[in-house]
């Protein structure tokens, strides 16, 4: 087991708070966005991204931002370390895969002096990188702080029935107590007994369904991701999430082919914002 620390949450005032901002596609090497060309990155080569004055995240003042970050179309096993410009590349690894796989993560980042952050492949073949950006972390006293609270289940379709493939199900949270008035919840989702390669999207009711993956699989993997979505600018309302199978679009990034390990089950820790 390995753990790396990239912050802490505490009482203490003068930590930062998170505003909402995107969902907004500000890497896709695919496509040339955020980066010149539509070749992969480079074996052992980095990207410096520019996220400040972009998606909604303001031109200054950011501490840090929440990406979801994605390796797709990978020739050799590696992984990806994202961290802030202007200081060392640490040894942590944001996402880890294997040749062919597409996996997704969510990362909080701290963001450079200049507004950048950097993404490094650390693999010996080359790897397309997408990343979205859900909110950032600033000095604002009117974003969102954190309280935690005790785990409870608050969806389980095993006893309601199954999503359909390319379906879509709402999480009602308006009798969850605190829960039903924040801006952003922390769900810890899951998907079990797959029939089919996909990918999961997790997003705020009421707005656009995103293009980023927060969770892929297939029928056969035991596969675990962190994930963090943004909050819209008001709550009420419940999060929502996709179940896409046996179906991807130039947008939407292929479901990951990793070792099968059993019977496909993935979990990922989540931030679902509430919308009215």
């Amino acid at each position: 087991m390995i753990a790396d620390v990239f912050g802490y949450y505490s009482a203490d005032a003068s930590g930062s708070t998170f505003t909402a901002a995107g969902p907004a596609r500000l890497l896709d090497s695919r496509a040339g966005v955020g980066r010149p060309g539509t070749t992969a990155v480079a074996a052992r080569s980095e990207v410096s991204l520019q996220v400040a004055g972009r998606g909604g995240v303001p031109q200054s003042g950011v501490r840090a931002v929440v990406l979801n970050v994605t390796a797709t179309d990978t020739k050799d096993a590696g992984h990806l370390t994202v961290w802030p410009s202007g200081s060392a590349r640490p040894d942590s690894s944001s996402l880890n895969w294997t040749a062919g796989q597409t996996v997704p993560n969510h990362v909080v980042v701290p963001v450079g002096a200049d507004g950048t952050v950097k993404l490094f492949n650390a693999s010996w073949g080359t790897a397309h990188l997408i990343a979205d950006v859900f909110g950032y972390y600033s000095d604002d006293r009117a974003g969102a702080t954190f309280h935690a609270a005790a785990p409870r289940r608050v969806l389980d379709t095993r006893t309601t029935g199954a999503v359909p493939a390319r379906g879509n199900t709402v999480l009602d949270l308006s009798g969850s107590g605190e829960a039903g008035r924040a801006k952003a919840v922390v769900l810890n989702v899951t998907v079990t007994d797959p029939k089919s390669d996909g990918h999961l999207t997790v997003w705020p009711s009421g707005t656009t369904r995103p293009d980023s993956s927060n969770l892929n699989w297939t029928t056969r993997c035991r596969w675990a991701p962190t994930a963090r979505w943004r909050s819209p600018t008001s709550a009420g309302a419940p999060p929502t999430s996709s179940s896409t199978s046996s179906a991807t679009s130039a947008d939407r990034p292929p479901a990951p082919r990793p070792v099968p390990t059993g019977r496909g089950a993935g979990a990922g820790k989540s931030v679902a914002g509430n919308a009215s």
